[in-house]
């Protein structure tokens, strides 16, 4: 799964990040912040 991510890293990455976001709380660090 992570490697079809290859394809639109940027948008891909993006809106993993949103579901993430709104599916857990807010992570400690950013660790993937741009």
């Amino acid at each position: 799964m992570g490697k079809k991510a290859k394809t639109g890293k940027g948008k891909e990455r993006a809106q993993s990040r949103k579901l993430d976001k709104a599916d857990l709380p807010p992570p400690p660090a950013p660790v993937h912040d741009e």
